[in-house]
């Protein structure tokens, strides 16, 4: 059996769930063990979806084990399917005409990439058809807190993102 995981973002907070997609219909049942607010009345099955980035990220993950992750991701309607830098063009037509966004990973999985070539991947996502862009940030520098080469790092990479109407999250 093969794993694939959602990332489910709630409101302004961001809130992970690692679920086996598997029990996705199930998923109203984790929001109660998860006793969020009022969560059950507030959202439905549809604005839960729109609220999860499929991630298609496993190493050992084939061609068609992305087309099919891209398929389930247009049949959920999910926020957006975050995907390998190089599958970013197959993504895009694979979900063109849904309202599915394609995500590419930039410096997966541990940051420790150069600016300038996290910015030539943020490029190349982009005009591949990414229109999200998940950057991993040093984590040397974080750890380090060299604040002034980490806020180089994502300035960078969002001026990038900027230039062509990707939107940027930083993890």
């Amino acid at each position: 059996m093969k794993w694939n995981f959602i990332r489910v973002y709630v409101g302004r907070e961001r809130v992970y769930f690692d679920v086996i997609l598997n029990i996705f219909f199930y998923f109203q049942d984790l929001i109660t063990i998860i006793d969020i607010k009022n969560f059950r009345n507030m959202y439905t099955l549809s604005d839960i979806a729109k609220m999860i980035d499929h991630s298609l990220l496993h190493p050992t993950m084939t061609d068609k084990d992305l087309m099919e992750g891209c398929q389930i991701a247009k049949e959920y309607n999910v926020a957006a399917v975050c995907i390998k830098p190089y599958f970013v063009k197959d993504a895009a037509e694979i979900l063109k005409g849904s309202d599915v966004k394609v995500c590419s990973v930039i410096g997966f999985p541990h940051g420790n990439g150069t600016i300038q070539a996290k910015v030539f991947e943020t490029r190349l996502a982009c005009k591949d058809g990414a229109t999200e862009i998940d950057m991993v940030v040093n984590a040397g520098k974080v750890l380090g807190e060299d604040w002034r080469y980490v806020k180089k790092e994502i300035n960078a990479i969002n001026k990038e993102c900027l230039k062509h109407g990707a939107i940027l999250k930083v993890i």
